[in-house]
C-alpha cells in the first residue's frame, strides 16, 4: 500500500518542523498530498526574482499601417488584462500603429513562458498584477472570461480605478462583477457562438471611419447592452459604451475565443483580443481587412482614455472623389493626407492637402485616379499637424470594373505535380484572361491563357503554389484573384525533419493574419515540417505549406487505447472491476483496428512519412487488469496455444485445473504465496503479447491503405512490469518513432526491421550545451528528426524569442543543412557486445522488489563501456527461444538480474559460451523458467563453475573486495560498497575474483570460469548498482581507483574477444564515443555530459585522441583536415560537443559541369581523390541569382555516392536576366566549388 512517513525536527528540544512523505510498497493504495498550512511565503533573507510577465516589446514588427504614430494627443498608459498569450500579441499590433504605453501582464501556468516553464503560477501572475495596479492608467483593456478567474482584490482595484476616472475596454467579457454586468451583460444564450456582418448604428468617435460595411462577417456573443450602441452584429449589439463613477466603459461583443465554447476549446484555447478569424476565414478576401479592426479598438482605447486632439472628422469616398468632414476645436494648419488602395490592398495612389482648419467643421474633399481593379477600395485618410496625427479614419467604396471575376472553379483536392492544374474562370463580360503559377518564393513556372486552362505543376519546387488570375481589357488589368494551392509532397526520409510537437496554431490562439508570421518564427528556429494536431484548420494547414512545413506524419484513426486506458476513476473492488478501455480482446476490436485503419486519415492526402498513434499510451504505473469476461477467454486461447496442453499448464501454474475454463490469472498480491509465478507472469506476457498484437494489426490496415505508409507511436516508454511497452514484439510491426531516451533506444535499433524514421523529443526549455549533447548523442544512435517541445513557449507572447529559444535556434542550426544528414544516413556501427533483453526477467524483478538491482546494474554496465568507449546492441530472449542461438555477430553478453531464462534460452546460452563467447552475468540468473515458474536449481551453475543449488539473493549491505589470482585480472585493488549480492553461491570449477563481506561473513562476489572454449563472468553482487549511484561521483579520488579496476576488468575480458574501439580519448571524463559507417568511412561523434563534465573538467584542455590506424582525419564542425593520422590533439572544454570524419581516402576538389538547354540545367558533380569503392557523399546545393540573392527554391542536399552526382534543375520564368552561379560544399570533406551559368 502507501504508507506515510513523518518526522519531526527539534533543536534544543524544540520542534523546528516536521516533514512528511509517501513511501508506495508494491501497490498504490490511494495518493497521498500534505495540505499548505499557510501560503508559501520565501524564508527571511531569501529573494526571488519577480515573475517577468510583461511583455510589450515592439522590436518584432509585421507589415502595418501606422495610423497615429506620432500621436497628437495624450499618449494613453494602458494595462492589458487577458488570459494566457494570444492577446497580448493582439494588441501590441494596435501599439505599433498607434501612439501607446502598453504594460501587458501574463497570466497562465506552468509550460507557457520560457525561463518560468515549471514555476509560474496563476496566484504569481495575480500577485504581480496586483502591484500594476497600485499605479494609474489611462485604460484598462480586460478580455475574455479572465474576470472568473480573478482574485477579488484584483477585481476591486480595477473597479476603483474605473470609478476613479480610468477608462475601461471590455472585449467580450464573461464573469463581469455585478457593477459592470447591468450595462454589457452577457445572455444566457451563448453555448455556441453566432457569425454576422456589423452594421453602425450611431455617430461616435469610436466609429467614425471605420468602414464597416468591407469588413467580413465575425463570430460573435450575444449580450444585453440597455445603454449607447454604437454597432451591431447582425441584429445583436457588437459595441456599447456607458460610464462608469468617473470612468468611460466601452465594450465589445465580438468573439476571441476557441473554434467551440466548450470540451476541448473551451479549456486550452487561449483567448485573444481582435476578432478572431481563424475559424470562418473570409474567402477571395485579399485586403487587410484586420487593419480595421484594430485601427476600431485603438479608437476605443483612444476614447475611454479621453486621449481625444483638436480634430474629430467623419469620412466618405466614392470612385475618383473622397469627402471629409473634420471638426477642430481651434484654428489650425493640418497636412490630410490620403493613400487609395484597391482591392488588392495595393497602393495606387498617395495624396496630400494642407488645409487651415477653422474652428467648427470644416469640409474637405480630394479628388483621386480610380483604382482599376473592380471591387472594394479604401481611402485610408490621416490628418497630421506638427505635433502629430490628430484624426485618422477611413472611407471603403466599389471601384467599378468593366469586366469582373465571377467566379473561379477550382476541384477542392491536393494538387499533384505530376498531374495539369486545371480550371475554369468564369466573367461578367468578355476579356482576355492571364494566368501563371508560382512557387511560394515567387518564382514563377508555368503560365496560360483562357477561361478554361491546364498548367503544368512539375516544375513548382515546394509545396503549395500560388495561382494568380488576371482579367485584362485592352491590356489593362481590370480584376484580378489570388489563390493558394496545396500541393502533394512527401518530406524526404533522408532529411532530418524538425518539428514543432502540441499544440498547434489554433491552440495558440493565433490571428489568421498573423499565422504567416507564427510559422515564419518556426522556420527560424529551423523546423521544415509540423506534426498535425486535431484542432488543425484548412487554412491554417494551407498556410504551412506555404511556409514550407509539410506534415511529416498525418492524425492516426482508431488506436489500442490513450495515456490511461482505464477508468483512473473508479475504485476496483475486486480483480474482475479492473477492465481496460478498449478492452483489446473484445470479439471483433482487432478487425476494427485493422479495417478502420485500412481507410484514408485525416493527412494522408498531402503526403507525409507515417501516421502518428496516441502520445505517451499505455503510461500505466501499476494496473493488474485486463480482468475482462472477454480477455480472460483471449487468455485461455493464448495460454492454450502456447503450452499446447492443459496438463502442462497445470504443470507450471503448479494447479490442477481440469478445463481451460476454469483457468483464471492470479495478480500480484494474490501469487506471492504460490509456488509458481506464472499464473501472475503469463498474465502481464499476455498482456504484452495482446497490444503488440493490436499494434500489428494497425500496421496492416495502414499497408493496406499505402505500403509506403507507416506507423509511430509517441512518448513512448522504457518496457516496465504493467506498462506493455514490449519491446522485442512492438518493434516487429511499428516502423516509426517520436521517442523518449533511455535504453528503449537501444532496442528500437536493435529490434526494428530495418532503417525507419526516429524523432526524438527535444527542446523542454532547456540550455544550448543540453541539447547539443542531446542532439548529437540521438543522431548517432539513429535519430532521424527531432519534435519541439513546444512552440506554445519557446515564443514569447510579444513574438521575441526567449533568451533559451535563441540557444534551440543555435543548436538546430549546427545540425541541419547537410550536418545531420552526414550522420543519419550512414550506418550504426556497435561492437559484438549485447545486453539481454527478458521481459520475463522485468516483471520478476517487479514482483521480487528487485527492480532497482536490474536497472543499476544496466546503468553501470553502460557506464564501464562508456568509459571504454564502446556502445552495445541488445539481444532479446524471443529471438533466442525462436532460434535456438544467440545471434553471431555477439562475442559477448551482459545479463542484468535475469532470473527468468526457459530451457531453450538456457542451452543456447551454454551453446554460445561453449562455441567461445563471455557471458558476463549479474545477481541471480536462471532461477525462473520464463512462466516465472522456479527451478529446483540454477540452470547455469555448470556454465558460471558452479555447485548447483539456488544462489539466494539478499538485500543485505557488504563489501566487495577484489583479489589476486593467477590467469585473471587481478582486482586486489577493488573494495566498493554492495547493497545487495548471492550468498547462496558456492564455486566448483570456477575461480573467486572478489569476495562480499558482510555481518562478518565472507561469500564469493565475483566467479570466472572457463567453459568450453568460452567464459562465464558471475557479478554475484550488485556492483553495477554502485557504478550506477556513482555518476559523475566515479570519478572522485575515494571511487575512482575502484573505477579503474573495474574497468580494467571488463577490458580484459573485451581484449579477449578481439573488442576495440575505433576511436578512444583515455583522459577525457564524462564522455561517449559513437560511430556510424558509411561504406569505407566512419563518423565518430564525442559527446561530453555537460552537467557532469562541469564539475570535473571545468577549463578547456587537450587530450589525445588515439584511433585504431590510419585516417585522414576532418574536424566535422569545424570543417578542418586534421590530417593523415592514427593520433592527434583535440582541446575539450566542459561543452565540447565534437564529430570526426575518418576517411581512407583523402578528397582533392569537386569537379563541375553545367549543361543548359534553354531554362532546364543539368549541374554535374564529381569529387576527385575518392577510391572506388568510396562511400556516400553529400552535396550541399545553393544556388544564387544574377541579382546575387540566394533563390531558397533550389536549396538541395544530393546524396552522392562515390562522390558523383547529377542536379537537375529548370529555372523560373521570371528569372532577371545574366549569370546564376551555383555554390557547392561536399559535407565530410568541406571541399567547396561554384559553377556558373
Amino acid at each position: 500500500g502507501t504508507w506515510v512517513v513523518q518526522a519531526t525536527l527539534s533543536r534544543q528540544g524544540k520542534e523546528v518542523f516536521a516533514v512528511q512523505d509517501a513511501v508506495v510498497f508494491r501497490k498504490a493504495s490511494g495518493v497521498f498530498a500534505r495540505e499548505p498550512e499557510s501560503e508559501k511565503r520565501p524564508e527571511t533573507g531569501v529573494t526571488r526574482p519577480p515573475p517577468k510577465l510583461n511583455f510589450n516589446s515592439l522590436a518584432y514588427e509585421t507589415e502595418h499601417i501606422k495610423w497615429s504614430k506620432p500621436y497628437a494627443g495624450k499618449k494613453p498608459k494602458v494595462l492589458l488584462v487577458c488570459r494566457d498569450k494570444g492577446g497580448i500579441r493582439d494588441t501590441l499590433e494596435v501599439a505599433q500603429r498607434c501612439e501607446m504605453d502598453l504594460t501587458t501582464n501574463f497570466i497562465g501556468g506552468i509550460w507557457r513562458i520560457s525561463g518560468q516553464t515549471t514555476s509560474l503560477n496563476l496566484n504569481d501572475c495575480f500577485a504581480e498584477l496586483q502591484k500594476l495596479l497600485k499605479d494609474k492608467f489611462d485604460c484598462l483593456l480586460v478580455t475574455s472570461d479572465i474576470w472568473k478567474t480573478m482574485p477579488n482584490g484584483v477585481r476591486d482595484a480595477i473597479l476603483l480605478q474605473v470609478e476613479s476616472g480610468s477608462g475601461l475596454v471590455l472585449i467580450a467579457p464573461e464573469g463581469l462583477p455585478a457593477e459592470l454586468d447591468k450595462s454589457f451583460a452577457l445572455l444566457p444564450d451563448n453555448k455556441r457562438h453566432f457569425i454576422a456582418d456589423w452594421t453602425a448604428v450611431a455617430e461616435h468617435p469610436i466609429t467614425a471611419g471605420v468602414p464597416f460595411a468591407a469588413l467580413p462577417p465575425t463570430r460573435a456573443l450575444k449580450y444585453s447592452v440597455p445603454g449607447t450602441v454604437l454597432a451591431k452584429v447582425g441584429e445583436h449589439p457588437l459595441l456599447g459604451v456607458f460610464n462608469y463613477g468617473q470612468g468611460k466603459v466601452a465594450g465589445a461583443a465580438w468573439a476571441t475565443d476557441g473554434r467551440e465554447r466548450d470540451g476541448y476549446y473551451l479549456t486550452y484555447t487561449s483567448p485573444v483580443v481582435l476578432p478572431v478569424m481563424l475559424y470562418n476565414p473570409p474567402q477571395d478576401m485579399d485586403y487587410h481587412y484586420w487593419e480595421y479592426h484594430i485601427s476600431l479598438l485603438a479608437k476605443m482605447i483612444y476614447w475611454v482614455s479621453g486621449s481625444q486632439t483638436n480634430v474629430q472628422g467623419s469620412v466618405a469616398a466614392e470612385p475618383g472623389l473622397f469627402r471629409a468632414e473634420l471638426t477642430a476645436a481651434k484654428a489650425q494648419t493640418v497636412q490630410v493626407l490620403l493613400n487609395i488602395r484597391d482591392k488588392s490592398y495595393a497602393l495606387t495612389q498617395e495624396l496630400s492637402q494642407e488645409i487651415n482648419l477653422k474652428p467648427g467643421k470644416n469640409a474637405v474633399q480630394m479628388p483621386f485616379q480610380t483604382p482599376a481593379l473592380g471591387g472594394w477600395c479604401f481611402a485610408d485618410c490621416q490628418v497630421k499637424s506638427e505635433a502629430g496625427v490628430e484624426w485618422w479614419g477611413t472611407a471603403a467604396f466599389m471601384a467599378p470594373a468593366p469586366v469582373r471575376i465571377a467566379s473561379l472553379e477550382l476541384p477542392d483536392k491536393v494538387w499533384k505535380k505530376d498531374e495539369p492544374l486545371t480550371g475554369t474562370v468564369t466573367l461578367s463580360g468578355p476579356a482576355q484572361v492571364r494566368l501563371t503559377l508560382a512557387d511560394t518564393f515567387g518564382n514563377v513556372f508555368a503560365r496560360g491563357e483562357g477561361a478554361d486552362f491546364s498548367l503544368p505543376l512539375q516544375d513548382c519546387r515546394t509545396y503549395a503554389c500560388q495561382l494568380l488570375v488576371e482579367v485584362l481589357q485592352d491590356g489593362a488589368v481590370v480584376d484580378r484573384r489570388e489563390r493558394t494551392l496545396p500541393l502533394f509532397g512527401r518530406p524526404d526520409e533522408r532529411v532530418m525533419q524538425v518539428s514543432f510537437g502540441w499544440p498547434s496554431m489554433s491552440s495558440q490562439a493565433v490571428q489568421l493574419f498573423l499565422t504567416p508570421y507564427y510559422l515564419q518564427i518556426m522556420r527560424d528556429y529551423g523546423a521544415n515540417a509540423m506534426k498535425p494536431f486535431k484542432t488543425d484548420l484548412p487554412c491554417e494547414i494551407l498556410l504551412a505549406r506555404a511556409t514550407g512545413l509539410p506534415f511529416v506524419c498525418s492524425q492516426g484513426r482508431a488506436s489500442s487505447g490513450g495515456k490511461f486506458p482505464y477508468d483512473t476513476s473508479r475504485k476496483a473492488e475486486s480483480k474482475f472491476d479492473l477492465l481496460r478501455k478498449p478492452c483489446l480482446s473484445e470479439p471483433g476490436f482487432k478487425n476494427h483496428l485493422e479495417e478502420d485503419n485500412a481507410l484514408a486519415a485525416p493527412g494522408d492526402e498531402f503526403g507525409v512519412i507515417y501516421r502518428a498513434g496516441p502520445d505517451e499510451s499505455n503510461s500505466i504505473g501499476t494496473w493488474e487488469g485486463c480482468f475482462s469476461p472477454a480477455c480472460q477467454q483471449e487468455f485461455r486461447r493464448w495460454l492454450e496455444k502456447t503450452y499446447g496442453s492443459l496438463e502442462a499448464l497445470n504443470q507450471s501454474w503448479c494447479s490442477d485445473f481440469q478445463s481451460w475454463d476454469q483457468v483464471l490469472a492470479l495478480t500480484s498480491d494474490e501469487v506471492r504465496d504460490k509456488p509458481s509465478y506464472a499464473p501472475w507472469l503469463d498474465h502481464r506476457t499476455f498482456n504484452d503479447w495482446n497490444r503488440a498484437d493490436a499494434i500489428a494489426r494497425i500496421v496492416k490496415g495502414i499497408k493496406r491503405f499505402d505500403p509506403s505508409l507507416r506507423y509511430a507511436l509517441s512518448g513512448t516508454q522504457e518496457p516496465k512490469t504493467f506498462n506493455a511497452w514490449e519491446w522485442y514484439g512492438i518493434m516487429q510491426s511499428l516502423d516509426a518513432v517520436e521517442s523518449y531516451i533511455g535504453e528503449q533506444t537501444v532496442m528500437q535499433r536493435c529490434f526494428s526491421r530495418g532503417r525507419f524514421p526516429w524523432s526524438v523529443w527535444l527542446g523542454y526549455d532547456t540550455t544550448y550545451d543540453s541539447m547539443n549533447a542531446r542532439m548529437l548523442s540521438s543522431l548517432f544512435q539513429g535519430a532521424t528528426g527531432f519534435c519541439i517541445y513546444s512552440g506554445r513557449f519557446y515564443v514569447n507572447p510579444d513574438y521575441t524569442l526567449p533568451k533559451l529559444g535563441k540557444d534551440l535556434q543555435r543548436v538546430i542550426a549546427r545540425y541541419k543543412d547537410g550536418f545531420a544528414e552526414c550522420i543519419m544516413n550512414a550506418e550504426s556501427m556497435t561492437y559484438p557486445i549485447a545486453f539481454y533483453y527478458s521481459p520475463a526477467s522485468i516483471k520478476l524483478g517487479w514482483l521480487l522488489d528487485l527492480e532497482k538491482y536490474r536497472l543499476g546494474g544496466i546503468q553501470g554496465a553502460r557506464t564501464l563501456l562508456e568509459e571504454l568507449n564502446l556502445t552495445y546492441d541488445y539481444v532479446a530472449s524471443a529471438q533466442v527461444e525462436e532460434s535456438g542461438a544467440v545471434p553471431q555477430q555477439y562475442r559477448v553478453l551482459y545479463l542484468a538480474l535475469t532470473a527468468a531464462l526457459s530451457p531453450r534460452e538456457v542451452s543456447a546460452l551454454r551453446e554460445f559460451v561453449s562455441a567461445g563467447g563471455t557471458l558476463i552475468a549479474e545477481l541471480s540468473t536462471g532461477m525462473f523458467d520464463a512462466h516465472g515458474k522456479p527451478y529446483p536449481v540454477n540452470q547455469l551453475a555448470e556454465v558460471f563453475g558452479l555447485q548447483a543449488g539456488k544462489d539466494d539473493l539478499v538485500l543485505q549491505s557488504g563489501e566487495l573486495q577484489g583479489l589476486a589470482v593467477e590467469s585473471w585480472p587481478n582486482l586486489s585493488e577493488l573494495k566498493i560498497p554492495v547493497q545487495a549480492f548471492n550468498r547462496g553461491i558456492v564455486p566448483a570449477q570456477a575461480s573467486v575474483l572478489a569476495q562480499v563481506i558482510s555481518q562478518g561473513q565472507t561469500y564469493p562476489g565475483i566467479t570466472a570460469h572457463k567453459f568450453g572454449r568460452g567464459q562465464a563472468i558471475l557479478l554475484a553482487a550488485a556492483a553495477g548498482s554502485t557504478v550506477s549511484d556513482w555518476a559523475e561521483m566515479r570519478y572522485a579520488t575515494i571511487n575512482h581507483g575502484n573505477l579503474q579496476q573495474l574497468k580494467g576488468f571488463w577490458q580484459h575480458l573485451l581484449q579477449a574477444q578481439q573488442i576495440s574501439p575505433l576511436l578512444r580519448v583515455p583522459t577525457l571524463t564524462a564522455a561517449q564515443v559513437f560511430a556510424r559507417t558509411n561504406g569505407p568511412l566512419s563518423i565518430v561523434g564525442i559527446v561530453r555530459n555537460t552537467a557532469h563534465a562541469v564539475k570535473l573538467d571545468p577549463k578547456a584542455q587537450a587530450h589525445q585522441v588515439q584511433l585504431a590506424q590510419k585516417y585522414h582525419v576532418y574536424d566535422f564542425f569545424a570543417r578542418e583536415y586534421l590530417g593523415l593520422v592514427d593520433e592527434f590533439t583535440y582541446t575539450f572544454g566542459p561543452e565540447t560537443q565534437a564529430a570526426f570524419v575518418l576517411l581512407p581516402y583523402r578528397p582533392e576538389q569537386i569537379r563541375t559541369a553545367v549543361k543548359r538547354v534553354q531554362d532546364r540545367v543539368t549541374l554535374e558533380l564529381n569529387l576527385t581523390g575518392v577510391v572506388a569503392e568510396a562511400g556516400e557523399h553529400l552535396y550541399r546545393i545553393r544556388l544564387q541569382d544574377p541579382s546575387g540573392k540566394i533563390n531558397p527554391a533550389y536549396d538541395r542536399l544530393l546524396f552522392a555516392p562515390g562522390g558523383q552526382a547529377e542536379y537537375t534543375f529548370v529555372l523560373p520564368l521570371n528569372a532577371p536576366a545574366g549569370k546564376w552561379q551555383a555554390q557547392v560544399e561536399e559535407m565530410l570533406s568541406a571541399c567547396k566549388a561554384t559553377a556558373a551559368f
